[in-house]
C-alpha cells in the first residue's frame, strides 16, 4: 500500500513541476491558445463523456459474463444462456463502436491541437496540447490508484474475516478442550483448585 502511495505521490509532484514550465509557455503565446482551446473545448468535453461510455460499457461487459458464467455452473435453461450470450455479443459490438469513436475524437482532437509548420504561437499551442495531456493522465492514474486502493482495502478486509474466523474457531476449540478436560477431572496440581469454582459455578 505505501509502495502504491509513494509511486502516485512521486507522479503528481512530477506532474506540477512539468505543468509549471508549460504553463510559463502558455501564458507567453494565450491569445494562440484560447484562439485553440475555442475549437477543442466542445471536442474534449465530448471525448470525456465517450471515455466515461466506454468504461461503463468494460464494466457491463464483465458483469453479463460473469452472469452468464453462473448460469451455465447453476444449470440453468439453455434458451435463457442463449439469450444472454446473445446480448453479450450485441454489447462487445457496442463497446468496439465506442472505442472507434473515442479513437476518431482522440484523432481529430490531437490534429487540432497540433499547429501547422510556421503558425504563430505554435510553442503555446504544443505546450497547451501537453497540459491537456497531462490532465487525462492524471486522471488514469487517479482512477487507478483508487482501483488499486479500493482492492487493497478488501483484500484486508477479507483477511480480518479470516483472522477472526480463526480466532473464534480457536476459542471454540479452547473451550471444548476445557469442558473436557472439567469432564474428565484430570488429577494435576495445577487444575485441582479450579474444579470446586466451577462446581460451584455450575
Amino acid at each position: 500500500m505505501n509502495d502504491e502511495e509513494a509511486a502516485y505521490q512521486d507522479f503528481l509532484a512530477g506532474q506540477e513541476a512539468e505543468k509549471l514550465e508549460h504553463q510559463a509557455v502558455v501564458k507567453k503565446w494565450k491569445r494562440a491558445v484560447d484562439a485553440i482551446e475555442g475549437k477543442v473545448k466542445d471536442m474534449r468535453k465530448a471525448l470525456s463523456g465517450k471515455r466515461a461510455e466506454v468504461r461503463y460499457a468494460a464494466k457491463g461487459l464483465k458483469k453479463l459474463e460473469a452472469k452468464i458464467a453462473d448460469m451455465e455452473m447453476t444449470r440453468q435453461d439453455s434458451q435463457l444462456i442463449d439469450i444472454a450470450r446473445q446480448n453479450l455479443k450485441k454489447n462487445r459490438l457496442m463497446q468496439m463502436r465506442l472505442v472507434r469513436e473515442v479513437e476518431a475524437l482522440e484523432y481529430d482532437l490531437n490534429n487540432a491541437l497540433t499547429p501547422v509548420p510556421g503558425q504563430p504561437g505554435a510553442p503555446g499551442i504544443l505546450a497547451h496540447k501537453r497540459l491537456l495531456e497531462m490532465m487525462d493522465e492524471a486522471e488514469e492514474r487517479k482512477e487507478a490508484y483508487e482501483q488499486a486502493m479500493a482492492d487493497i482495502d478488501q483484500a484486508i478486509a477479507q483477511k480480518e474475516q479470516e483472522a477472526q474466523a480463526a480466532e473464534d474457531y480457536l476459542d471454540q476449540a479452547l473451550f471444548l478442550l476445557g469442558e473436557e478436560v472439567y469432564g474428565q477431572r484430570l488429577a494435576h496440581a495445577q487444575l485441582a483448585p479450579f474444579y470446586p469454582r466451577l462446581d460451584r459455578a455450575e
